[in-house]
């Protein structure tokens, strides 16, 4: 079973590491859903949808218009068709569970299977204190009932339920990236750009102008010279002689200005903003004469390189290289970061794992393991936080969870024993117990997780293959 690890670690940890995911996510996955999953500024707004008759909307409208920028539906037909029209930017939907057209319970069924509106966390507003169960089974992240609670209430609920879907979609996306060195491809185009002038071209261009200049001044001056002390040269020649040597000494000060500009807009310039992406740890863009442009590609391969390695190890430290779950570590530093009084711990093992690995040989054995890790993956919210917290268990903590989930998580475990136990492929049927302790939960022997451990064991002992929870 799953020995207890006491937990020393800082709770603002948790949001650093949040962060990494988030830069995970952006560098392993491109553009995709980048507005929606991006960093929000403490003074951004959150786009909200608001499905529900108009005496909600002005209620709900007026306790969140200050912090959330609101759009309406008083139909679940138009609230789908908004959704799907700015399913990039929204970072919430709250939609009545009564709603025409298309119910509040359909809505929530449709958003959950579209895998391009998964994202996007759904709390439904509801007076059927029996709807609850239904409606959390099928994915929303959290059930407000009418009438509404106080503005402050309602407003710090959507925030946190926004801030938690954020962090889950980050965690879970980081768990599918295999992190990789490269360019992308608008550093490479940079890096692709056609070459700047040789400093050595344009100082030898500017060295033969300056002998040529000195030429042409020595000669006139020389006939210059000649005619002052007597020599036969028309006036009109005289005239000529001087505007050449008047001309040519223009000439030699544009050059030598021109010159200075280069220097400026060629070295200093560009030596500066690359000194500047240096201090900042960023790419510097290839500019300037072509042996700075030289020091700056050379420059980001280096840096994109290191960055690669550093988001190469992090991903390593946090994440169990089989599943592509969060690990221990990673478990140990969330754990510390949630709202400990309002979540579940579950606990799970897969029954009689060694006799799998020592009948079907431990490439099945890895099978059976990944497979845990993607029924978990699809059964629980996102929200929620799955790790494998070593060998044949995993641990998940189900956030802005009470006692009330009981049937709700009890289903669950039921139907991932069910697709376990009967699969489509050529795995064997195998089974989970699981233990599962509430933070509200009655007569705690010790921390939540020392009493989720005991309901495990609890599991095994009557032979596995179900759920129990701590009385």
């Amino acid at each position: 079973m799953i020995e207890h690890r006491s937990l020393r670690l800082f709770g603002g940890a948790g949001k650093t590491f949040f962060d990494l995911c988030l830069f995970a996510r952006t560098a392993g996955r491109g553009k995709e859903r980048q507005m929606h999953e991006r960093s929000l500024t403490p003074n951004e707004k959150r786009l909200v949808l608001i499905a529900a008759g108009q005496s909600e909307h002005e209620l709900l409208g007026a306790a969140l218009k200050n912090d959330c920028e609101l759009l309406y539906a008083e139909d679940g037909q138009t609230a789908l068709e908004l959704i799907r029209a700015d399913k990039d930017m929204l970072s919430l939907i709250l939609a009545d569970l009564q709603l025409p057209v298309v119910s509040g319970q359909e809505l929530l069924r449709l958003t959950r299977e579209d895998p391009s509106l998964r994202h996007i966390p759904v709390v439904i507003l509801t007076d059927d204190r029996h709807a609850e169960l239904n409606c959390l089974e099928l994915g929303a992240a959290d059930v407000i009932f009418k009438p509404c609670p106080e503005p402050d209430t309602l407003l710090a609920r959507v925030k946190r339920t926004i801030e938690l879907s954020r962090e889950g979609e980050a965690i879970r996306a980081s768990e599918h990236i295999v992190p990789s060195g490269g360019e992308t491809p608008k550093e490479k185009s940079s890096n692709e750009e056609a070459s700047g002038i040789h400093l050595r071209t344009a100082w030898l261009i500017f060295i033969l102008f300056m002998v040529l200049a000195a030429v042409v001044l020595a000669v006139t001056d020389h006939l210059i010279v000649m005619q002052l002390r007597g020599a036969a040269l028309a006036a009109d020649q005289l005239r000529l002689l001087i505007g050449i040597r008047v001309a040519t000494t223009a000439l030699l000060l544009l050059a030598v200005l021109g010159f200075v500009i280069f220097i400026d807009r060629q070295i200093r310039i560009p030596l500066n903003h690359m000194v500047e992406s240096m201090q900042k740890q960023q790419t510097a863009k290839p500019a300037g004469v072509e042996e700075l442009r030289f020091a700056a590609r050379t420059y980001n391969a280096v840096l994109l390189e290191n960055l690669a390695s550093r988001e190469r190890l992090s991903h390593e430290a946090s994440h169990d290289a089989l599943t592509g779950l969060l690990n221990r570590g990673a478990y140990e530093l969330l754990f510390e970061s949630v709202d400990k009084e309002h979540i579940a711990l579950l606990l799970i093992d897969v029954d009689r794992f060694k006799q799998i690995n020592d009948t079907y040989g431990h490439a099945v054995g890895d099978r059976v393991l990944k497979r845990v890790a993607e029924i978990l993956r699809s059964s629980f919210r996102s929200v929620d936080i799955i790790c494998r917290f070593g060998g044949d268990e995993f641990v998940v903590i189900m956030t802005r969870a009470n006692s009330e989930m009981r049937q709700l998580v009890s289903n669950k475990i039921k139907n991932a024993n069910e697709l376990l136990m009967h699969p489509k492929d050529d795995l064997p049927p195998f089974s989970l117990s699981v233990g599962v302790a509430f933070s509200d939960r009655k007569n705690p022997k010790g921390d939540i997780f020392i009493d989720a451990d005991a309901a495990a064991y609890r599991v095994k002992n009557a032979g596995g293959a179900g759920c129990a929870f701590h009385e």
